[in-house]
């Protein structure tokens, strides 16, 4: 991961996703690979226990006080600091495009989830992510049109999809996140699970089986 503390160390929130596919998913003993401030975990109303780790020490720092009721531990997630078979649910939001060995990493998440225990993972869908990009600096919603310079694996639907098969792990659901126009237009839910939709999202949301 690069620059993972002064990343995390920046971060004032957290980054949004489908909270309602996440409660659904996040069951039992949670652990949130690259947890950041926590909040993800403090979102889980159905887990049992919520476990957070992550390099950064600054942005757990935060959290701890965020978020006390979460669990918050300092670990590299290449080597988490966990028996096998150990959590019901690992989530890892926006996270493996930090990362440059993404394989490795779900290797690892893999390890540690109890059989049939559940990945939700999320990231951006690159290269549609760039117009993204651009739409937000013309509407001066951001402040220019450089990328994350801390993204440095670049997923899209198909590839991400194939890493985590690789990893042995079974794509169970795929669902497009931030669709153009998708607050004005009214699209079915199951629109969100279609190919065209998972082509032309900004974020893609993975859940997965061991």
């Amino acid at each position: 991961m690069r620059n993972w503390n002064n990343y995390t160390a920046k971060i004032q929130g957290f980054t949004a996703t489908d909270y309602d596919l996440l409660n659904k998913t996040g069951k039992g003993v949670v652990l949130d690979v690259g947890c950041g401030l926590g909040g993800h975990l403090a979102r889980l109303n159905t887990a049992s226990l919520r476990v957070g780790i992550d390099p950064g020490l600054s942005g757990l720092k935060r959290g701890k006080k965020r978020f006390p009721e979460n669990i918050f531990i300092c670990a590299n997630a290449y080597r988490l600091p966990f028996l096998n078979d150990t959590f019901d649910t690992v989530i890892c939001i926006d996270v493996i495009e930090h990362v440059d060995q993404p394989l490795e990493l779900l290797k690892e998440i893999k390890r540690v989830l109890k059989q049939n225990g559940l990945l939700f993972l999320q990231t951006p869908n690159y290269p549609v992510k760039r117009i993204y990009d651009f739409w937000h600096w013309v509407r001066k919603s951001r402040k220019n049109f450089r990328d994350d310079p801390t993204h440095i694996t670049k997923l899209n639907t198909l590839s991400l999809k194939n890493h985590v098969q690789k990893s042995d792990l079974e794509v169970q659901l795929l669902k497009a996140r931030n669709l153009p126009f998708q607050l004005s237009v009214p699209f079915k839910r199951s629109f969100l699970y279609k190919k065209l939709a998972l082509s032309f999202a900004q974020k893609i949301i993975l859940i997965a089986r061991k």
